[in-house]
């Protein structure tokens, strides 16, 4: 953490306002404002290809994740309304295999982030008093007076900051690691980086167990382990297909199931990419993690998941800290 919790508190005083932490991360709360995958148009029959060794070879051996955690740490009082007060921890990290073994690649990437709609604050005063602190304030840009709604929107601007810093870090890997054959993985969905930072050098990885309550691609709850589906197209030129990386008998039908993002390649049909990728994300299925839920997650972005607790306060933390007497 870059911010000191007494830097916040006396923020928050300052502003007139009130310590009052909520008993959990917004995003737990009211969930998860990172982009849920679309559904896109069938390249192909709705049929089962057993993954085999590809005709081409790739090397995937970088991953990255990132995690928001996003705080109701306070009220302000503004307009005869009561103003959430957030406060946001951001990180972000790519781990790269060498010599069989996971590390760091580069340096962790992490922020904190004040967050309030400046529009809500009852004077030009009080917004004014904000740059006086010195301290990374992001404007959540909150329309509505609704209390809930503001917290929707602190959300929102996490996940901005995320999406950006995400994306930072993606550059700087190209510049070390980056060249031909050369791919990482991250979890979560494309649209989670900016677009600027897509390209075929980049897939990610998410859990798909949310498709069996589509109508067009349920089918994909009968997906063998080691078979994938044909790959689907977005109208965003993002490709994707869904992957059994565990056998689910006497299980939950979205048990060890997969989506793939990608982005399509020059010379390369997009079943034929597909067919690559699948056989590369299968082989890291193993092991699993079941600290962080690793049946529907490949192993290293698991650990990258691990990785980034020891970088983010938990909900424990705040609450201990905000939550005390004076």
């Amino acid at each position: 953490m870059s911010l000191a919790f007494s830097t916040i508190r006396n923020t928050i005083y300052n502003l007139g306002g009130v310590v009052k932490p909520g008993s959990n991360a917004e995003e737990i709360i009211l969930g998860s404002a990172y982009a849920s995958p679309k559904t896109g148009e069938p390249s192909g029959p709705a049929e089962f290809i057993p993954v085999a060794p590809p005709q081409f070879g790739l090397n995937l051996a970088s991953f990255g994740s990132i995690v928001t955690r996003t705080f109701l740490i306070g009220e302000v009082g503004g307009n005869g309304r009561l103003v959430p007060f957030h406060y946001a921890n951001i990180a972000a990290v790519i781990l790269h295999r060498e010599g069989g073994k996971l590390r760091q690649a580069l340096k962790p990437l992490i922020e904190d982030y004040l967050l309030i709609p400046f529009s809500k604050l009852p004077d030009r005063d009080a917004i004014a008093k904000l740059s006086e602190f010195n301290l990374p304030f992001l404007d959540t840009e909150c329309e509505s007076d609704a209390f809930v709604e503001m917290r929707h929107s602190a959300l929102t601007a996490s996940y901005k900051a995320a999406r950006k810093l995400f994306s930072t870090g993606i550059k700087a890997w190209r510049e070390k690691f980056g060249g031909e054959g050369q791919v990482l993985a991250i979890s979560g969905t494309l649209a989670d980086v900016l677009p600027e930072a897509l390209a075929p050098d980049l897939i990610a990885i998410s859990d798909a167990s949310l498709v069996l309550e589509t109508e067009s691609e349920g089918y994909a709850g009968n997906l063998p382990a080691g078979q994938m589906t044909h790959p689907f197209k977005l109208d965003d030129d993002r490709r994707y297909f869904y992957l059994r990386i565990r056998d689910n008998t006497l299980r939950d039908p979205g048990y060890g199931l997969l989506r793939v993002e990608f982005m399509p390649v020059d010379g390369v049909s997009d079943l034929d990419y597909t067919k690559v990728l699948a056989f590369y994300v299968l082989g890291e299925r193993l092991p699993i993690n079941p600290a962080i839920q690793g049946t529907n997650q490949i192993f290293p972005l698991a650990a990258c998941q691990n990785y980034l607790l020891d970088f983010t306060p938990n909900s424990e933390t705040v609450n201990s800290y905000f939550g005390r007497r004076d």
